[in-house]
């Protein structure tokens, strides 16, 4: 028997709801790579915002240990982009959700 528990309230909170991500119908799993695909501020210049989160991560969706690894993945671009060294973790497209 448990001797203790911890009620969370997501399914209270406005903003989360207990949400996470899904592919849609007519989705597929293009969509993960598209929303994890960093925004430059001009054409062609180098990409200055990144996204994170369970919602950007095609092998991994909707799960907490996906949401670290995009955190994980955009840290490396990051470095990659200021230090010039390949810190990016692989992305490995034949896992995952099927496109």
């Amino acid at each position: 028997q448990p001797k203790e528990t911890l009620v969370t309230r997501w399914r209270a909170d406005p903003w989360a709801r207990g949400s996470y991500s899904f592919v849609a119908a007519g989705s597929s799993g293009n969509d993960y790579d598209l929303m994890a695909t960093p925004v430059s501020h001009t054409s062609g210049g180098l990409p200055r915002l990144f996204f994170a989160g369970e919602h950007t991560i095609r092998n991994y969706p909707a799960t907490v240990h996906g949401a670290l690894l995009s955190g994980l993945r955009e840290a490396g671009r990051i470095a990659d982009q200021f230090l010039g060294a390949p810190y990016a973790l692989p992305t490995h497209k034949n896992e995952g959700v099927k496109t």
